[in-house]
């Protein structure tokens, strides 16, 4: 009887054990449904006829099949999916320019050589750095990528200034 109630209660022990062992924890990983932390940087360019200041790709209703973009100075078309002429209103800034996806690739200066048929053409150069991130977030890498130095080497441009305020990653070039 002894020997009875004595394997018993290891069994029951063992059973304990075993579900409480086997119960899933409330707690969820806090990154678990992170994708990124930072949003991607945007590079705008308005490119507007030097003589009426009027927004070329607007105004003569261009597409993207009217601007090749190439990466550097080969002749390697930058991916489509890197860069876009905009659709927004034709009552905001934004409408009808050029918009560059600035995915680092690592650290270095970027070119892209745009042309825009029967116009022109213009470098657009950034500069991607790698820095040390200082967030104390569970979910922060311990760097991300800067973009920075944002121009036109071939051509003068201008930021875009709106009521005072300059946008930093939007150039304003007239051809």
């Amino acid at each position: 009887m002894k020997k009875n109630l004595h394997l018993l209660s290891i069994l029951a022990m063992l059973f304990t054990g075993f579900i409480s062992g086997c119960q899933k924890s409330d707690k969820k990983d806090p990154c678990e449904e992170l994708i990124s932390e930072a949003a991607p940087t945007y590079i705008f360019v308005k490119v507007v006829d030097k003589q009426t200041g009027a927004n070329i790709l607007a105004s003569n209703d261009l597409t993207s099949n009217e601007v090749k973009v190439t990466v550097g100075q080969t002749t390697e078309q930058l991916a489509p999916q890197n860069w876009r002429i905009t659709t927004h209103p034709s009552t905001s800034p934004y409408h009808r320019v050029l918009q560059f996806l600035a995915l680092p690739a690592g650290e270095g200066e970027y070119i892209r050589k745009i042309k825009v048929v029967s116009f022109g053409e213009f470098t657009l150069n950034y500069k991607v750095s790698k820095k040390t991130n200082t967030s104390d977030s569970p979910c922060s890498s311990p760097y991300y990528y800067s973009v920075s130095d944002v121009s036109i080497t071939d051509h003068p441009f201008e930021l875009l200034k709106i009521q005072d305020q300059i946008l930093p990653n939007f150039l304003v070039i007239a051809l």
